[in-house]
């Protein structure tokens, strides 16, 4: 005859302090990480007031790029949408000759970009940044 088991309860009043607070200290470093240079970046945009952001923003040069930027994003993403979906649909349903090949390229960007983005950050909080000196100060090395 089957027996019956008896399902476990969990006691669900009960918080993991150890766990919220791991996960607390990652979203701190996470916000400092990137809010930091975003505020850093808008602090110098506006140091000299409203006026010369609001002037550069009516600078022809500013403008062109900032059409050009529209303009490459509404070919680029409808272009690279296609090929994606495309190549997503071969490399799941077939198995072909260069098919290992092609998902190593299709890897390349994601091997790439962290590269940049570390440079960036080296930039940022390197001894030439606009934080490196304060951590220098405090014998924080990059």
């Amino acid at each position: 005859m089957a027996e019956v088991t008896q399902l476990k309860r969990y006691d669900v009043s009960r918080i993991n302090w150890g766990k919220w607070f791991l996960i607390g200290v990652g979203m701190l470093v996470s916000a400092f990480i990137l809010l930091v240079p975003m505020i850093y970046i808008f602090v110098q945009a506006f140091s000299k007031g409203l006026m010369p952001v609001l002037q550069n923003l009516a600078d022809p040069a500013m403008l062109h790029a900032i059409w050009l930027t529209v303009l490459i994003a509404l070919i680029a993403v409808p272009v690279n949408l296609v090929f994606g979906i495309l190549l997503a649909w071969l490399v799941t349903r077939f198995n072909f000759p260069g098919r290992q090949l092609l998902l190593t390229l299709l890897d390349i960007p994601f091997a790439v970009s962290p590269v940049v983005a570390g440079l960036v950050y080296l930039l940022f909080y390197g001894s030439n940044g606009p934080l490196g000196g304060w951590l220098d100060e405090h014998n924080l090395q990059m």
